[in-house]
């Protein structure tokens, strides 16, 4: 493998690249561009090729890697490319990793050029915590910036981990193509690369400034010999949480034909419905975007400017890529848009759903008459429920007979969770349906690749308990020598005091009164373990119960007399008593497939034996000493899944969401008919539901348990 890429290393650093100190794009003809746009296309037809098997006698001038295996998903794809000076988009020869192609040639100038200032971002690099806005949800967009003393090179793009290097060698050719974990850039869904010159300092730091305010997280930044007296620090701004309308500081380039603008993570307001408002006319402005969202679904941003192409039939949201001399495709990952009346186009990192209401991202808008023609042509818009053979939001929820009206555009942030149960005191408390989080700590974890097959949880306790959680799984790390108790992930450390972090949910829970929450005190490491931890949690008024015998007989209500606390919130730690039923063969990549479309078998059958398990575990009745029982509503993990994950581009977090498994456990709460072999009840008792990454889904979850209390 060494060898291997010193030999690509010395082929694609001879190609010709320019001595200029300009760092703009360089175009399909060799030629500096202003802007440069590539949208490598998705699997369908002959788009995409699948990389497997041992790859010999290709030239580069191919497009080939030598001598390399791949597994798994693994694809070259064609492209689509327009300019600034032809800004039609048309098909071009070979792959977004053609080494004498517009990207490769355009990143390699500067990324490959120690003396270059060069700087990576990528949302899968994880939360961000920012004094003095603390810790919060990094932006959900990926790119990245050269620049020198006089000029500078942006690309805004859409493939996770792109230019990522597990080895630290990010100046290397072999970042450009990541055969360790080839993510969006290698998969078969379609991406887009937007590159735009920087032509002078101003700009350059215009653009920084804004990297700062979307919260941008870096993989890598290196001011190679820049004086960097020019370039000064910009940190993330200090703003508070709005719902309302943003005020947004934007840059312009090119005459104004491409505006630049950033969405700060405390701006939660729908930003495509921003971007309409904007820019696609003063009166009724409408716009149609293509995202990765999932449609139907109660998790997309609903409005009434703004039509979801992926919200069209099945059928008909394929990228029409028969008008471009290619196949057409499903399924997507851009993130484009196009104003309806003007003829303008944006390019973003940010997908028009409610949980991207709390991250930031870039916007690229660019006013194109030709531009926008092409992307009408790739999802053209249809204004009926018939034309061309589409159907909008409104008519597909019609033909699936959805109960819930379309609701007008949102704004706000997706509903918390802290609504007041309905006076149940009464209920066994082993009887009482609790939404738990599974390794609840993981979510303070920082980014990187151990927490993609570690952290199960997308945020903190208290955000947790905003998304439905009502008992939370700790896993207390003493070290002593002075040093707070933290949190752990078998051998995994996460910095994170477990006081601090238990203070947000006293916070919740004061707040809500007639709410319960559980702490279960398990895998606790560390000299006196427990009893630190109980003294700890003592110090900052949090009861603990160590004796089981004080469940016999308890109710929700003797049980939150149990955990009431000073501030009147009701919380108990409990050690122990609680049926874990831990079963490691449901994994999510298994002989019976994959827990989600797209992995490379079929979805079909994958969920049977979560639903086998649910259906055994849950038909035991509860115990008489009181004891909790324990459904683990999510995947499991070995050393065989986490590869088969790892070449999927996914992790923990991210197969929660392909596979929708909270949302299909909360159907499944209330189905009738139900899921799985036998389509008997899945849950006929429901005490502790244990899940992963319970902000996707949690919530309906939680509303679903409700739904079950006697």
């Amino acid at each position: 493998m060494a060898i291997f890429w010193a030999i690509l290393s010395t082929l694609l650093c001879i190609l010709p690249t320019t001595t200029s100190t300009d760092l703009s794009p360089l175009g399909i003809d060799g030629q500096k561009k202003d802007w440069v746009l590539l949208i490598k296309l998705g699997n369908g037809g002959n788009n995409c090729k699948q990389r497997q098997g041992e790859q010999q006698g290709k030239n580069q001038n191919q497009n080939q890697n030598q001598n390399q295996n791949y597994q798994g998903e693994d694809y070259e794809c064609g492209q689509l490319y327009a300019d600034s000076t032809n800004q039609t988009l048309r098909h071009i020869p070979n792959t977004v990793h053609d080494p004498n192609g517009p990207l490769y040639k355009s990143w390699s100038q500067g990324a490959l050029d120690p003396s270059v200032a060069y700087q990576v971002w990528n949302d899968q690099s994880g939360k961000a915590n920012v004094p003095p806005l603390g810790p919060g949800i990094s932006a959900h967009d990926k790119g990245f910036l050269l620049f020198n003393n006089e000029s500078g090179l942006l690309c805004t793009h859409t493939c996770p981990h792109w230019l990522y290097s597990a080895s630290g060698r990010f100046r290397s050719p072999s970042t450009f193509y990541n055969t360790t974990r080839p993510g969006g850039d290698a998969s078969s869904y379609s991406q887009s690369f937007l590159l735009i010159a920087l032509q002078n300092l101003t700009h350059v730091n215009a653009v920084r400034k804004m990297i700062a305010r979307e919260n941008a997280h870096l993989f890598y930044s290196n001011v190679g010999t820049t004086n960097i007296d020019l370039f000064p620090k910009y940190p993330e701004v200090n703003q508070p949480v709005s719902t309302t309308v943003p005020t947004v500081p934007m840059h312009a380039l090119f005459n104004s034909t491409l505006i630049l603008f950033t969405k700060h993570r405390n701006e939660h307001y729908d930003y495509w419905a921003y971007f309409t408002e904007t820019f696609c006319g003063p009166k009724a402005p409408e716009s149609l975007v293509w995202t990765y969202v999932k449609c139907p679904s109660t998790g997309i941003l609903t409005s009434s400017i703004v039509t979801d192409y992926n919200c069209y039939t099945r059928n008909n949201r394929y990228g029409q890529g028969s008008t471009f001399g290619v196949s057409n495709w499903y399924p997507n990952h851009m993130k484009v848009g196009y104003c309806l009346k003007e003829n303008v186009v944006a390019i973003a990192g940010w997908n028009h759903k409610k949980t991207q209401l709390l991250r930031g991202s870039m916007f690229a808008v660019i006013r194109s008459t030709e531009l926008h023609d092409s992307f009408h042509q790739l999802f053209p818009y249809n204004a009926s429920t018939t034309q061309g053979g589409h159907k909008t939001l409104e008519a597909l929820e019609a033909l699936e007979a959805l109960e819930a009206p379309k609701a007008p555009m949102s704004t706000a942030l997706p509903t918390q969770y802290t609504a007041s149960w309905p006076t149940r005191d009464s209920v066994p408390i082993n009887q009482f349906p609790f939404v738990m989080t599974h390794d609840a700590g993981t979510g303070y974890m920082n980014g990187g690749v151990v927490s993609w097959w570690a952290k199960t949880q997308s945020t903190g306790l208290g955000g947790q308990a905003n998304c439905g959680a009502r008992a939370f799984d700790i896993r207390p790390l003493v070290i002593g020598n002075g040093h707070p108790i933290t949190f752990h992930h078998a051998d995994i450390a996460v910095d994170k005091a477990l006081v601090d972090a238990v203070q947000e949910l006293i916070t919740f829970a004061n707040e809500n009164p007639n709410e319960l929450l559980l702490l279960y005190i398990s895998h606790c490491q560390g000299a006196n373990c427990q009893a630190a931890t109980q003294a700890a949690l003592a110090n900052i008024g949090v009861p603990s119960c160590t004796d089981g015998g004080q469940l016999h007989g308890a109710t929700y209500g003797s049980v939150k007399t149990m955990g009431r606390m000073s501030g009147g919130g009701a919380m108990l730690a409990i050690y122990g008593f609680v049926a874990e039923n831990y079963d490691a063969s449901l994994t999510c990549y298994g002989d019976w497939g994959d827990c989600y479309a797209g992995g490379g078998k079929e979805e079909e059958g994958a969920f049977d034996p979560l639903w086998n398990y649910m259906r055994q575990v849950s038909a035991e009745a509860p115990a008489s000493s009181g004891a909790f029982q324990m459904v683990q509503a999510h995947w499991q993990y070995d050393a065989e899944s986490i590869a088969t994950g790892v070449l999927h581009a996914s992790s923990i977090l991210t197969d929660e969401t392909r596979s929708a498994v909270n949302s299909q456990v909360a159907d499944a709460v209330t189905c009738s008919p139900c899921p799985g072999p036998s389509g008997l009840g899945v849950f006929k008792y429901a005490n502790i539901i244990e899940v992963n990454n319970v902000c996707d889904g949690g919530g309906k979850l939680y509303d679903a348990l409700r739904t079950r209390v006697p």
